[in-house]
């Protein structure tokens, strides 16, 4: 997972950390066999 200074800005400790479950939860759940899931390096 990528954070950039950007992403924390402002943000309370509880709210990065709400971030970053989001982040988390969001990865975890993504599905793998998804043809249309291409990785940003991998476009071509």
């Amino acid at each position: 997972m990528l954070v950039s200074e950007g992403d924390l800005v402002g943000l309370t400790q509880e709210q990065v950390r709400s971030l970053r479950h989001r982040r988390d939860v969001g990865y975890l759940q993504r599905d793998d066999s998804a043809p249309d899931d291409v990785g940003p390096f991998w476009d071509a």
